[in-house]
């Protein structure tokens, strides 16, 4: 992607960095001069690159006002507290059935002689429509939201040091019907442009496409390589575009059918034949640096 200079894998996320966003996305050119304002303060003081997605922005309507919402990207907290040098391990287990479901975190710091425990009851945090039913991702991904809300929540009060004030991860942050399509046209373009080009309200974000892409892989891992999920997972923390995740989407689930298709394919897991499959592998930048123990975050064993 093209920044007008700008490297989007800075450590140190500056203004111009933010301005650049802002101008060359999507998502940025969604947000009004008040809202770019904010996010260009959140974004700086927390040290997050929205281009590698560490910091989302949404804008939606609650009681007939627009209303933006930050949220952080849910790596951003597993890597910051590996990256303090104090994280000793963690894992997560589920207790319990259907709306008695909870997730437990376990938390260990090398400062600690104990770990951190914390825990999230599905019938407390799960999101819900106006009717009291279960929004799409809870629905079909129920376990692998409540995990995150789980482990967001139990990462902050366990570093609050290196985690302290960061905007909520997406799966605690409740949604309202009405998001940014019906929010108000994009500010960043004249009216007379945005006439005849304004996006559906059901079309889908950034966002939208990246949880939707995490939760087909990790519901579809029997189906899947692991150098080909590892892969994925690589393509989810490179900057995309709408259209580019679309296609992404499209690529996972063809290559699930095929799979499916295939009356060996658990026997010959890792034999297999799955085309498109790119030869550069790579760790997943989502796992770098932490060890074995710290990879292991759930029953699912895979980190987005």
């Amino acid at each position: 992607m093209e920044t007008k200079g700008v490297s989007t894998e800075s450590k140190s996320v500056d203004r111009e960095l933010i301005a650049s966003w802002l101008t060359n996305t999507e998502e940025g050119r969604r947000l009004g001069p008040e809202e770019a304002k904010v996010f260009t303060e959140v974004a700086v003081a927390h040290n997050l690159n929205p281009f590698r997605r560490e910091l989302h922005a949404r804008s939606q309507i609650e009681e007939g006002v627009r209303k933006l919402v930050l949220i952080t990207g849910f790596e951003v907290y597993l890597r910051r507290a590996a990256e303090s040098g104090l994280l000793d391990g963690f894992s997560t287990h589920f207790e319990g059935e259907g709306e008695s479901l909870k997730a437990v975190a376990e938390i260990h710091r090398k400062d600690w002689s104990c770990p951190y425990i914390g825990e999230a009851y599905f019938s407390e945090v799960a999101q819900r429509d106006e009717k009291g039913e279960l929004l799409p991702f809870w629905k079909r991904s129920g376990r692998y939201m409540l995990r995150k809300v789980c482990l967001a929540q139990s990462f902050r009060l366990a570093f609050p040091e290196v985690l302290g004030g960061l905007p909520y991860e997406g799966a605690e942050v409740p949604q309202e019907k009405n998001t940014d399509a019906q929010a108000s046209p994009k500010p960043h373009m004249p009216p007379e442009a945005e006439a005849g080009k304004a996006e559906p309200a059901s079309s889908p974000t950034v966002s939208d496409l990246v949880e939707s892409i995490k939760s087909l892989t990790l519901a579809n891992q029997v189906n899947l390589k692991p150098h080909h999920v590892s892969w994925i997972i690589e393509q989810l923390n490179e900057p995309k575009s709408v259209r580019q995740l679309e296609g992404l989407k499209a690529h996972v689930e063809r290559t699930i059918e095929e799979a499916k298709a295939t009356p060996s394919t658990k026997e010959a897991r890792g034999q297999g034949n799955v085309r498109h499959i790119p030869s550069r592998q790579r760790p997943s930048k989502t796992t770098q640096g932490l060890g074995p123990r710290d990879q292991a975050a759930g029953d699912e064993g895979l980190i987005f």
